[in-house]
């Protein structure tokens, strides 16, 4: 589920990719840089143009479907840790 407003979960005081990366780090055995990788293919895959600029973003910078295309991003990274051993 994509909630209606995603901008209400994301922190407006830190970067969008620090953000994902903390996430990523969170429920998976990955080095920052591992994590940082994965965030950016992420946001690729749901669409976000300009993916390593956009994890240099704060929240408030960001328009249209990007907030939503990182929740879609979170919802599919914990999908993925519900199947995992």
């Amino acid at each position: 589920m994509i909630f209606q407003n995603p901008m209400t979960s994301l922190s407006p005081v830190f970067k969008v990719g620090s953000q994902m990366v903390e996430m990523i780090c969170a429920h998976q055995k990955v080095t920052k840089a591992e994590a940082r990788n994965m965030a950016e293919e992420a946001l690729k895959r749901v669409g976000i143009p300009d993916a390593r600029r956009r994890m240099e973003a704060y929240p408030y910078e960001l328009s249209g479907g990007v907030p939503e295309g990182y929740h879609s991003h979170v919802r599919v990274q914990q999908t993925a840790d519900d199947h995992c051993g």
